[in-house]
């Protein structure tokens, strides 16, 4: 590598620094820790960006390099991107009744955050699996590991880290808070260095979490240092998907009332006016769907008029306000509205077999609900839903004028094989295992959504050669007429899921067929669909 880049055993770099540091910044991390021992100058060109990413992990060396880093002036500044993963490891199963170590040197090593100050890409991934301290005493399940204690001890020592508000009292008394009395274990903290500069505001730029709690945390709602996070001026790319609380059954989550009040909170807690009207990056996905039950109508959020890219998970569109909504997004920005629009696995819902009574504008009522499914004998109402795929992609071809991306089909929310695949072999993986690579790529699809279009496996075959990194940063939506413009059916009554889209069978699957609940519809949504991505065309050619 050195001698590629004009270097000999007896000479220093020979191009100018510029060019060495572009240089160094595409060549593996490896390969750019094994230049800064090369040269003075090629130490130079590459350790900022041998040190630009850190990744945070809850087990082995981890917690005492990302230290290590932290204490070192010289190092700790080239820092802009950090993950922090609460996972403790391979050989340990979530979910099963296995005895959990709380990560005590992970949660220790958290307020070094507060050294990085230069960073402005932040990344919070947590296990999937959510609930309260003790799962048995609903009768639903083991114990879970990441309770919402734990995650608010998380989520508030960073927040005040990147607020610059951290200090030993701080954090004793976000201990003092949680449930758990494992959490409450007050550490030994160092005091701060002599060269770090106090109460500096980070400006962190993005921010992403996978497998947020749905949870309305009266702890976290309350933090100061939360709230000012969110509220940052510089924090324009929010990212988010959100795990819901673990049940042994599918039938069970009708009783989980967290989500609930999680949900139809969510324009007062995350999604703040202050913070609606700067972003200009917004992903929400959930694990299931939500949109109709769990409440969400998108169009309590109100005005986000610098918004150019929104991506949605898993949402049901039920009625005319969220599609009004949509189309209004980013009247402010230089493109007169938004730029583009990602929706992964957004059904519309057509009918639904529901306890009632429901909301004058279609929505169920959670305590009804659920006070009707204890009750016997059952009597569920259906209702159906009028709004239809080519109505909606009418009036977003009508009115958003600024859309020059529109991606909408299903991404791959239970495998990473596509980018474990292309990280095989490549040396800044090879330490991990095929669960490391796993956890790390896994539960991304709030990120990886403008990813490139993963192939179907037969035109892979045909293929024979993809290009190796081509899914090395993930894989994006397929597009598969089958996984676009779909409808969806509720049945309270039905297991182990009430959802089912329509007409589900393997014929349709089989000749990428499209499906609505009237046969006229579907033609309808193909040239409202079509219509909606020439006017792209179009605008993309001027």
């Amino acid at each position: 590598m050195a001698q590629d880049i004009g270097v000999t055993a007896n000479s220093d770099v020979s191009l100018p620094f510029d060019i060495t540091s572009i240089i160094c910044s595409y060549v593996s991390k490896p390969d750019q820790h094994r230049l800064r021992l090369v040269s003075r100058k090629l130490r130079d060109a590459a350790t900022p960006h041998a040190f630009r990413s850190l990744y945070l992990r809850a087990y082995g060396d981890s917690p005492s390099n990302f230290g290590n880093i932290a204490r070192s002036p010289a190092l700790r500044n080239y820092v802009r991107e950090v993950t922090i993963d609460t996972w403790i490891g391979p050989g340990y199963e979530y979910n099963a009744d296995e005895s959990y170590d709380v990560p005590h040197d992970f949660l220790n090593t958290l307020p070094y955050l507060r050294y990085y100050q230069k960073m402005t890409r932040l990344h919070l991934r947590f296990s999937k699996y959510c609930g309260i301290e003790d799962y048995h005493t609903r009768s639903v399940g083991p114990d879970i590991e990441e309770t919402w204690s734990l995650r608010y001890k998380i989520l508030d020592t960073v927040a005040h880290c990147v607020m610059g508000m951290w200090t030993k009292e701080s954090q004793m008394k976000i201990s003092q808070r949680v449930g758990n009395y494992q959490l409450r274990r007050f550490a030994w903290y160092e005091d701060d260095l002599p060269d770090l500069r106090p109460g500096i505001v980070m400006n962190i730029k993005e921010l992403t979490i996978s497998n947020l709690a749905d949870y309305k945390d009266p702890n976290l709602l309350e933090s100061i240092a939360w709230k000012k996070l969110l509220h940052l001026p510089t924090l324009i790319d929010l990212k988010v998907l959100v795990t819901k609380e673990h049940t042994m059954t599918e039938s069970a989550d009708i009783f989980c009332d967290e989500k609930y009040e999680f949900f139809q909170n969510l324009h007062f807690d995350l999604l703040t006016p202050p913070v609606a009207s700067k972003l200009q990056v917004l992903s929400l996905f959930y694990v299931d769907f939500w949109g109709w039950i769990p409440k969400m109508d998108l169009a309590l959020i109100g005005p986000m008029p610098q918004l150019k890219i929104l991506a949605l998970g898993n949402y049901v569109f039920t009625n005319e306000s969220q599609i009004d909504w949509i189309a209004s997004l980013g009247n402010d920005n230089r493109s007169s509205g938004l730029e583009e629009l990602y929706l992964n696995d957004c059904p519309v819902l057509y009918e639904a077999r529901q306890h009632g009574p429901l909301t004058i504008d279609g929505y169920p009522i959670p305590d009804k609900v659920m006070e009707a499914f204890r009750a016997q004998p059952w009597a569920p109402s259906t209702t159906k839903y009028s709004i239809r795929w080519y109505q909606i992609l009418n009036k977003w071809q009508k009115r958003m004028r600024g859309l020059r991306k529109f991606v909408m089909g299903h991404g791959n929310w239970q495998s990473a094989s596509l980018t474990i695949n292309a990280s095989n072999g490549r040396e800044e993986y090879a330490h991990l295992n095929y669960d490391e690579k796993e956890q790390r790529f896994l539960h991304n699809s709030h990120r990886y959504f403008a990813c490139p279009e993963p192939q179907p496996q037969e035109l892979r075959r045909k293929a024979k050669i993809v290009p190796a990194d081509k899914y090395l940063y993930g894989a994006g939506l397929s597009q598969r007429r089958t996984e676009r413009m779909e409808y969806i059916y509720y049945d309270i009554g039905q297991g182990p899921s009430p959802w089912e889209y329509a007409n589900i069978h393997w014929d349709r699957w089989e000749k990428d067929a499209g499906c609505a609940p009237e046969d006229e519809t579907v033609a309808m949504d193909d040239a409202a669909y079509d219509m909606l991505m020439a006017t792209i065309q179009d605008r993309l050619k001027c």
